[in-house]
């Protein structure tokens, strides 16, 4: 059968400008292929690349802004950039009035330009810069557009790295930081989100010398707080070990601040004391490790906003890296709309400041994660008994459970299991914990030597033993290596009846250790 020829031109002409403008966003924007670390280039060159294919597509795609608002500046060890300065102008124009996602990244590897015309330098060797005479000109652009910013991402090496200004007034060149040339005499109105990634570089003494650098972040977190009044989420990613995140500036205001998100570094004490002391609109705070002191003149902070809070302690013994007694820290935290704790590795579980903790968190907390060898049966018997409305109860090891099997003090033996089976009669519901639905547990804290299965005859009654509805509706176990091949297959019975029973190792390992 013989096709029937197309007429010429006939997509073109046909298509409507809406549907290609749909078409170029679901392939751009929408790209699978396009990785989160390298999406922002990549977006705008392919953006640039089909606007090359016939000027109906040039015009389209340079009336679709959507197309031009995700911008990142690559830089290397050299001074290289990429994109290059014109295709970052160009996309700043074709933006239009639209909110930015920029991106101001560090390369590891040097950037091919693919010409031996150098058009900056970033090393330390700040007389060279000056006698060369070269300028950062795509920075300076990148840095002139942060007002219209929605999301910011910066690479914290770049901050106090040399950017070399040309001023076009009277010539001359200035030696500056590249963090004083962001948030300087402009306010940012639109950003909502600024994410610092890494730690600051060592400057060379040089650098010192001519008075570019402030130790720590202060300086530019001050400005970009007091630039941005619709700052709501602060993320810091990634700092290298020994280099915690340094503010130490009283006069940073975190009075819009929403999401605090430090889950990939670690924070004083004293930083996240000086953050609370400010952030009254608080609703989420994640830090990864807490380390040195709390304040020795420290009051209570009233967060009333504040919902979830998930504070990770140290193993680390010395000083510097030592963790303070996370419930010490607790003590001075009010939050009654508190909803979910999550508190790991605390290297000294002090029970009167966690029930203080406690009071002053109104009994609010649905979801609580603690590790077991922080505190006794007994203590976690009495907290428990203060939280009547608490949903998922998470106890976990800090120890790994495949190269420390069974190491750790305080196991779960049958008491505790026994008492979480308890039926106030007068009351209708259970003692402890009447509104728990979800449990979960480390295998390898639980005592192995009792007669019987230890959790799962409680977890059993609490999912249909129990008079009246099923209260317990989910379960996840945790390292399966100490259990009893008969505890697992109660469990799987459980699963089968409808139980939502989750098993972070499989229950056919051969790690059982099978009691005759």
């Amino acid at each position: 059968m013989a096709s029937t020829p197309l007429q010429e031109n006939w997509v073109i002409e046909n298509v409507p400008e809406d549907v290609w403008q749909d078409i170029f966003k679901m392939a751009i924007l929408d790209d699978p292929d396009i990785d989160a670390a390298s999406r922002t280039t990549r977006t705008v060159e392919k953006s640039l690349y089909l606007s090359h294919v016939c000027s109906r597509f040039y015009n389209i795609i340079a009336d679709v802004p959507d197309l031009w608002t995700d911008i990142v500046l690559r830089m290397d060890q050299y001074g290289n950039s990429s994109p290059k300065e014109r295709l970052i102008i160009l996309a700043f124009k074709r933006a239009s009035t639209k909110p930015l996602t920029l991106s101001l990244a560090y390369s590891l590897v040097k950037i091919n330009l693919g010409y031996n015309a150098p058009s900056a330098y970033l090393g330390s060797n700040i007389p060279s810069s000056l006698s060369r005479k070269i300028v950062l000109t795509s920075f300076v652009h990148f840095a002139l557009n942060v007002h219209r910013a929605k999301y910011l991402r910066i690479d914290a090496h770049l901050l106090n790295t040399t950017c070399i200004r040309n001023f076009a007034v009277n010539k001359t060149l200035v030696s500056r930081a590249a963090s004083d040339c962001i948030f300087v005499n402009r306010h940012a109105p639109l950003l909502e989100k600024l994410e610092l990634v890494g730690s600051l570089r060592r400057p060379a003494p040089e650098e010192y010398e001519i008075g570019l650098y402030v130790k720590g972040l202060a300086p530019f977190l001050r400005r970009a707080v007091q630039m941005s009044p619709k700052l709501h989420t602060l993320v810091l990613r990634r700092p290298l070990a020994g280099q915690p995140v340094m503010i130490h500036d009283p006069q940073i205001y975190c009075h819009t601040l929403v999401n605090l998100d430090v889950s990939e570094g670690c924070m004083p004490a004293s930083e996240l004391y000086l953050i609370l002391s400010s952030a009254g609109a608080l609703a989420r705070c994640k830090i990864g490790r807490l380390v040195g002191t709390i304040p020795s003149r420290a009051r209570a902070r009233y967060l009333p906003s504040l919902r979830e809070l998930f504070l990770v302690g140290s193993s680390h013994t010395t000083d510097y890296a030592r963790s303070p007694p996370l419930t010490h820290f607790l003590s001075f935290v009010k939050a009654p709309s508190l909803k979910t704790l999550v508190l790991r590795r605390d290297r000294e579980w002090l029970q009167q400041y966690f029930l203080l903790f406690i009071t002053h968190s109104a009994f609010s907390l649905e979801h609580l994660v603690l590790d077991r060898e922080q505190s006794t049966e007994q203590q976690k018997l009495e907290f428990l008994c203060l939280l009547p409305n608490l949903k998922f109860l998470e106890i976990h090891s800090m120890f790994d459970s495949d190269k420390n099997p069974g190491i750790g003090p305080h196991h779960l033996t049958d008491a505790f299991a026994k008492c979480l089976t308890t039926w106030d009669v007068s009351r209708g519901e259970f003692s402890i914990c009447p509104r728990l639905e979800s449990f979960g547990y480390d295998k390898n804290g639980v005592e192995v030597d009792a007669d019987d299965p230890v959790l799962s005859s409680m977890i059993e009654y609490r999912w249909n033993g129990a008079p009246g509805r099923r209260y317990l509706k989910a379960v996840s176990v945790c390292g399966v290596g100490r259990c009893s091949l008969y505890d697992i297959q109660r469990l799987l019975v459980l699963q089968k009846e409808g139980l939502d029973v989750t098993f972070y190792e499989p229950p056919c390992s051969k790690k059982f250790i099978c009691r005759e």
